[in-house]
């Protein structure tokens, strides 16, 4: 059986634009722009009727779940707290490598191991229940998914405003299928 595993970065919030330093702040007008044009191509992208719908709890996460979703589909959406922002910043929690080809060093922050551990456990309760799955969150949560599929800490990417990152296990293989992708 194909299983599939959708993560979707919430649109540009007040947080991110400096007008406000509550962590769960709102979309901005950018935000929703951007959250209005991933209703007007996600359902291109993928048939969501097929998915299990999860959301963080967070204001721009379920903003963009909203806007971004049917009224229908947005009212099946399930909200999990697992899937909601560190309270901390994540880059600061690792130890990021100088080199191209970095050594792996493990020391990574306990706050951070605590916040990953949490994540994998909600991750694989709902993978285990469900074939399809995707989830409206955010960066540091889509970047702590990408470092447990690679297995190393050290690994960091930028993670765009309602991008799609998309992992597909075919012949007991997962495999990530796009990155930041823009549909």
């Amino acid at each position: 059986m194909k299983k599939e595993l959708i993560l979707i970065r919430h649109g540009h919030s007040e947080w991110q634009a400096g007008t406000t330093r509550d962590r769960n702040s709102h979309l901005t007008g950018q935000g929703i722009r951007e959250a209005g044009r991933l209703y007007n191509t996600l359902s291109a992208y993928a048939n969501l009727a097929d998915f299990h719908i999860i959301s963080s709890p967070l204001h721009r996460a379920v903003e963009t779940c909203r806007l971004a979703l049917s009224r229908a589909r947005f009212s099946s959406v399930y909200f999990d707290r697992s899937f909601r922002e560190a309270s901390f910043h994540v880059r600061g929690g690792l130890s990021l490598p100088e080199d191209f080809y970095p050594e792996a060093d493990g020391k990574v922050s306990s706050e951070y191991q605590d916040f990953k551990a949490g994540i994998k456990s909600a991750l694989a309760d709902v993978l285990a229940a469900h074939d399809r799955v995707v989830i409206f969150t955010h960066g540091g949560v889509i970047k702590t998914i990408l470092r447990l599929h690679c297995g190393s800490d050290s690994f960091c990417t930028q993670i765009d405003n309602c991008s799609v990152t998309h992992f597909v296990k075919n012949d007991e293989a997962w495999l990530l299928q796009r990155v930041n992708h823009r549909c």
